[in-house]
């Protein structure tokens, strides 16, 4: 199980996988929160929108980029949002940022 990470960290994830498996088909699972709407720009004005709304919820405290995540995953989240804000072309990470690599945001 994967989540939504820089496509670069995807596959290097994968291939260690996949080279254990021995040649065993095996299948991986993506979670993503895609944030649609009519257009690209209205999509990161929505995105932007609601990084605006849990910073809000969160009386804009302590920077949760530097939290430290329990579980690898989280840890990996928050590696790329320390990285970039934008991973290719439209992986926005300041969201994870913002919940420091938490659960599901509504």
């Amino acid at each position: 199980m994967l989540w939504g990470e820089p496509l670069k960290d995807t596959a290097a994830f994968m291939d260690p996988v996949r080279r254990a498996a021995g040649g065993r088909a095996i299948t991986f699972s993506l979670s993503t929160r895609p944030i649609l709407a009519e257009t690209d720009d209205k999509a990161w004005d929505r995105a932007r929108e609601i990084l605006s709304k849990i910073t809000e919820s969160s009386g804009g405290g302590a920077n949760p980029k530097k939290c430290t995540a329990e579980n690898v995953g989280s840890q990996r989240l928050l590696a790329a949002a320390e990285d970039a804000e934008v991973h290719d072309t439209c992986l926005y990470t300041e969201l994870a940022a913002a919940i420091a690599g938490r659960a599901a945001i509504q």
